[in-house]
């Protein structure tokens, strides 16, 4: 049955657990091949478990059944950051970004993508909005202080370098 598949895949995603999450999210694309949002799934668990190849697939796939689907344009697209193909995926980015302009993961892989090709200027306001949406995530915060120091922006720049210091100090601190 699909939805137990699915469902199931998509809590043990959740809890990480990978390797059977990857077998149920195979089974629920092998009963319904058409189903978007559980090729994505299973493509962000193939990421996980580092099999870039057979993620593509899925994201490619997800855009091939629907060109429109913010699920293959985020996906794909944040997957050709990571691969260094920065000019394939901003246009999906783009394109993901106006459909839901809240997400974080558009605004994070396309402002990371704009810094990979110093479009500096283009990075610094999806870099902002990725960070209004969560703050405490300091790779973003860090590549948007990147952005605002390569734009001579130093005083703002310097806040929000420091304030990925203290967020990084904070973690370790709760972790001792």
């Amino acid at each position: 049955n699909f939805d137990a598949h699915f469902y199931l895949g998509r809590v043990q995603y959740l809890s990480r657990n990978f390797v059977d999450a990857k077998t149920s999210l195979s089974k629920s694309v092998e009963l319904a091949p058409q189903n978007i949002e559980s090729r994505f799934y299973l493509g962000s668990v193939l990421e996980a478990m580092g099999e870039s190849e057979a993620a593509l697939t899925q994201y490619t796939e997800i855009v091939r059944l629907d060109e429109n689907s913010f699920f293959g344009q985020v996906g794909l697209g944040a997957l050709l950051v990571k691969q260094g193909k920065t000019l394939e995926a901003t246009d999906l980015l783009k394109r993901a970004l106006k459909a839901d302009g809240e997400n974080f993961e558009a605004n994070w892989a396309l402002g990371r993508a704009f810094m990979l090709i110093e479009k500096f200027s283009d990075a610094e306001p999806v870099l902002r909005k990725a960070v209004e949406l969560q703050p405490n995530r300091t790779d973003a915060r860090y590549q948007f202080a990147l952005a605002l120091r390569r734009l001579g922006k130093a005083a703002e720049a310097k806040k929000e370098f420091d304030l990925v210091e203290k967020l990084n100090r904070e973690f370790r601190e709760g972790r001792e």
